[in-house]
């Protein structure tokens, strides 16, 4: 959790009463804000959640840190189809940057690897992930995760960090309020000195009597909750005893003489919302309304509750009704003013995959085969799952979050979730009372009804697609044609630039690595001549992200004090494996490629290569060889028909084709500069068959060869470097170890990463890979299907020698 959380329990949280309490007695109407259109307008903006499954979370230096990243929109917790740019940084304990990367998000899924290399020494770092989207939010949708590097080479002996005697304990009443002679229910959380919960502490509630209120354990992640109606001027404390020593801690939150308390309760079916006053409240709000909003990031329900004779007022909802997942109840007065609110977890509805091992054995070449299957799999759908797979006693995968406990729990609070896993796996009551103990503590949610409640805000992070390049004209008045050559992910463009314009953009470029961008201004011949052009990159560098992390717990070691004395990692191995290219060898598949084309296309096909080349000057002639009725009009274009079937041979028995070159939409003129001899191949679709509705007359298009024009875009064309690259996803290669049997490699050492790898519409995901290890092993597996089925496993593997 947060240590801010500690200042509700002071006084922070005797000025948020002071003035909730106001705000319940306030008449002034004139600033009253609509919260339904607050709502929609706040969430229509679109956000999005990125968790990183890292394959560790200890590393020993010479390792690589294998990651899988999946970008979520938060709307429907299902993989965004629109993320493009994701940002992956790693700092060190003084927030330095230490590594950098800019990944493409294919169908919400990026992979890589970073390299623990000569910039890390021993010590624990932050791995960040995020868009530049995510910037403009308060809410927790980005990923921060603390990890650990040791380094063998100077750390003979590792030695567990014990935590001191001092306590932190806080006491958070649930909604945000004690009124008197109102019945409350108070969170507790006990922590270390290390901010880890302390498991199972005993605690008496006294009041300055010292008569005993209520006693209870905290559980095993340190917290708990009571109940007690707290009296006006009296005073309370808590005596914590851990293991076998007892400590007095004063519980002074204010009580207020007046007020409202929000009590949320649930049993199997239904959830309880209740408002609590006590009776010098009631005569000043009997018959005002007071309006209880419950959402989440799809929707927001309005409950009206009204004081009557009553003190107390109850509203149920049943559960199946209530959103799936977390949901919000936020108490608004009569001036539409948020004054208390309250963190629920519905549970009905959410659904996880989980599977079961059909086989699993040893191969020949130091190599396993583990066969999983999982039911209700969605035939022939996009799914992805990742697995990190490390030897049995393995004390180097420890992390709080899961894929589940970040999309699910984490974007709506604002504290930090410790041992997020536990919640979620063989969900059973004690599973659901802890994580409403969890909520209850968490006091306000991410949700600022300030910035909600504001019109017209002007995000200053923008969305991002790819790099986008402004292109400033030099020196020219007349009308311009500007070829963009192909790049690696890119083909080549073509660009017509009106008279006088002074700029234009061109958006959305991958560049790879070290990757530049070649432009060549195109003359009436169709010479290439290098651009006349200035750019500028957006974005050009990786936007700076910091966030607290002192909060963050650190991977603990479950051991007192070891000593290694066989802890070495085959340097010259990893340095040679690491720096050695992939080697791909592909057959001539120009022919294969040919037919899948010629398969695709609802017309014909005509391929310009070397064999048969077409043999014009331009490219009208073809088209006239092709049935095409082809003029040159007055004003220096091309007017270019075919003849609609059955019709006469008069002029409204013409059809205009569109025409398109590298898929873009172009004016006929266009085909003025096209030269024959950079063409890949022409696809001529008379029928318009297969098109929209801008192919309603037939379609041409024309595809630019990549290969014929890379040859000369060095000597005809400038270059541009961009300023910021898409990394390559690079495979992860695992370092060599000297002794696998060793108690240091079982306890930290990598068999393998397996960052991509689908299930199939039978429901199997086969997993190969090398393993020198060969004893048993763990599988750390998570993942996602297009449905929005999350997957969080951990399986235990003892691999046969034969099936």
């Amino acid at each position: 959790m947060k240590k801010q959380l500690t200042l509700l329990s002071t006084s922070s949280l005797f000025f948020l009463l002071f003035f909730s309490v106001k705000s319940i007695f306030s008449q002034e109407k004139a600033s009253l804000k609509n919260i339904d259109s607050s709502f929609i307008n706040y969430v229509k903006a679109g956000q999005e959640v990125v968790y990183t499954h890292l394959n560790k979370s200890t590393y020993i230096k010479g390792e690589s840190i294998g990651f899988t990243s999946y970008v979520f929109d938060k709307a429907s917790n299902t993989l965004s189809s629109k993320a493009k740019n994701l940002y992956c940084v790693i700092t060190n304990d003084k927030n330095e940057v230490i590594k950098e990367q800019l990944l493409e998000v294919n169908n919400g899924i990026a992979s890589n690897v970073f390299n623990v290399d000569s910039e890390f020494t021993k010590g624990t770092y932050v791995f960040k992930s995020y868009t530049n989207w995510m910037l403009n939010f308060k809410e927790q949708n980005y990923f921060v995760q603390k990890f650990r590097v040791i380094d063998p080479e100077e750390e003979k002996t590792l030695t567990k960090l014990s935590p001191n005697t001092k306590l932190d304990v806080q006491f958070l009443p649930e909604g945000g309020h004690l009124v008197a002679n109102t019945l409350a229910t108070v969170g507790v959380i006990v922590k270390d000195s290390l901010n880890n919960g302390v498991a199972n502490a005993s605690i008496k509630v006294l009041d300055d009597t010292n008569k005993e209120i209520s006693s209870f354990k905290v559980n095993g992640l340190g917290i708990g909750r009571f109940s007690f109606t707290p009296i006006t001027n009296r005073t309370y404390k808590a005596l914590i005893e851990v293991r076998g020593k007892t400590e007095a801690v004063s519980f002074n939150n204010p009580i207020e003489s007046k007020g409202i308390s929000l009590k949320v309760s649930y049993n199997r079916n239904d959830v309880f919302i209740s408002l609590l006053t006590n009776k010098e409240t009631l005569s000043a709000i009997q018959g005002k309304e007071f309006t209880v909003a419950t959402y989440n990031q799809n929707k927001l329900e309005k409950i009206p509750f009204t004081f009557k004779d009553n003190e107390v007022v109850t509203k149920k909802i049943n559960l199946n009704k209530l959103a799936s997942g977390l949901n919000v109840f936020t108490l608004f007065n009569q001036n539409n003013e948020s004054i208390s609110e309250r963190l629920f977890f519905n549970y009905k509805g959410i659904s996880f995959l989980k599977s079961e091992v059909l086989s699993s054995k040893n191969l020949e070449k130091d190599s396993t085969e583990v066969n999983l299957y999982y039911k209700d799999i969605i035939e022939n759908s996009f799914n992805n799952v990742s697995v990190s797979i490390l030897p049995l006693k393995t004390k180097s995968y420890d992390y709080n979050n899961t894929i589940i406990s970040q999309v699910l729990i984490q974007p709506y609070i604002k504290g930090r979730i410790e041992n997020g896993a536990y919640y979620f796996k063989d969900i059973n009551s004690k599973k659901q009372f802890d994580l409403d103990n969890l909520l209850l503590t968490q006091g306000w949610s991410s949700y600022d009804w300030t910035e909600m409640f504001k019109e017209d805000v002007v995000r200053e992070f923008k969305y991002e697609n790819g790099i986008d390049i402004q292109l400033n004209v030099l020196k020219s008045k007349k009308k311009e044609k500007y070829l963009f050559h192909h790049t690696e992910t890119q083909r080549p463009n073509i660009v017509e630039v009106g008279q006088d314009v002074t700029s234009f953009n061109a958006k959305g470029y991958l560049p790879k690595d070290k990757e530049e961008l070649h432009i060549s201004k195109m003359s009436k011949k169709g010479v290439l001549l290098p651009a006349k052009l200035e750019a500028s990159f957006t974005p050009n560098s990786v936007p700076n992200f910091s966030v607290a992390t002192d909060d963050l717990n650190v991977s603990a070691f479950y051991y007192t004090q070891e000593t290694y004395l066989d802890d070495r990692l085959n340097k010259t191995s990893i340095r040679n494996t690491q720096q050695l290219d992939e080697v791909v060898v592909k057959a001539d598949t120009n022919l294969e490629r040919i037919e899948k084309i010629k398969e695709k296309s609802f017309g014909n096909v005509y391929f310009f290569n070397e064999e048969k080349q077409y043999n014009y000057p331009d490219i009208l002639p073809f088209f006239r060889s092709k049935g095409f009725l082809v003029e040159r009009t007055s004003t220096g274009g091309v007017d270019i028909r075919t003849i609609r079937p059955n019709a006469s041979l008069t002029r409204s028995g013409y059809q205009t084709p569109a025409i398109f070159i590298n898929d873009i939409l172009v004016d006929s003129s266009q085909l003025l500069w096209l030269q024959p001899d950079i063409i890949d191949y022409i696809d001529i679709n008379k029928s318009g068959t297969g098109e929209n509705f801008l192919g309603a007359n037939g379609a041409i298009r024309i595809y630019i060869s990549a290969t014929k024009l890379k040859f000369d875009k060095y000597d005809s064309s400038k270059i541009f470097k961009f300023p910021l690259t898409f990394s390559k996803s690079k495979r992860f290669y695992k370092p060599i170890y000297q002794n696998y049997d060793s108690k240091f490699y079982q306890n930290f050492g990598t068999i393998d990463w397996l960052p991509t790898n689908r299930i199939n519409s039978n429901g199997r995901l086969n997993l190969k890979f090398e393993n020198k290890y060969l004893g048993a092993f763990r599988l750390f597996i998570e993942g996602i299907t297009k449905d929005g089925r999350l997957i969080v496993e951990e399986k235990v593997i003892y691999p046969a020698n034969s099936l």
